[in-house]
Order: C-alpha cells, then sequence, then structure tokens
C-alpha cells in the first residue's frame, strides 16, 4: 500500500511512500534445543513469515537481540549469545526498526 501524511487529518501530503504490512511470524521448531552453556551455539528456526529483512533479530530470553540469517519465510538461523546454564525462551523473531 502507499503512505500519505497529513498535519491535520483532512489535506493530504502529494508525495507517498510505500507501507507493507507483514503477518506475526510464528515458530514451529528449534534445532538443537539444547546448548553448551557460555558459549555460542547456531540454531535453526523453522516457523511461518519470517521477514527477507537486514533487520530480522532473535531474541533469547532477556539477552540483547541478535542478527538473524534468512533462508526462506519458513526458515531463519540465529547464534545463540553465551548465556549461563537454564531455561530460555526464544522470543519470536522480529524486524527491529
Amino acid at each position: 500500500v502507499r503512505l500519505k501524511l497529513s498535519i491535520n487529518g483532512v489535506d493530504m501530503a502529494r508525495d507517498s511512500v510505500p507501507f507493507r504490512f507483514q503477518p506475526q511470524a510464528v515458530v514451529t521448531s528449534i534445532q538443537p534445543t539444547v546448548a553448551p552453556e557460555q558459549e555460542f551455539t547456531t540454531i535453526m528456526v523453522s516457523g511461518a513469515h519470517f521477514a527477507d529483512s537486514s533487520r530480522l533479530m532473535c531474541k533469547f530470553g532477556s539477552s540483547v537481540p541478535v542478527q538473524a540469517r534468512w533462508f526462506s519465510s519458513a526458515l531463519i538461523q540465529c547464534v545463540t549469545p553465551k548465556l549461563p546454564a537454564g531455561r530460555v525462551a526464544l522470543c519470536r523473531p522480529v524486524r527491529m526498526g
């Protein structure tokens, strides 16, 4: 769709920019599901609606988001940060920014 802006809610700007609605990403599986503590581990994330974007990120628990590598709308790759032993949730991959 094309996005136009208005300052007063009535008069629209002449120029427009492209804007795209993206379905929410869905994770169906992660391989491997276990990683050594305090080591980087490459994981494959399967699912649907992964956006092909340089801003696609994975987030493990409360750690800082890490860059994801896009293979297809159904497959991405992430490298875990070095974390202590324990369970960590993989937050849904997101497009930052």
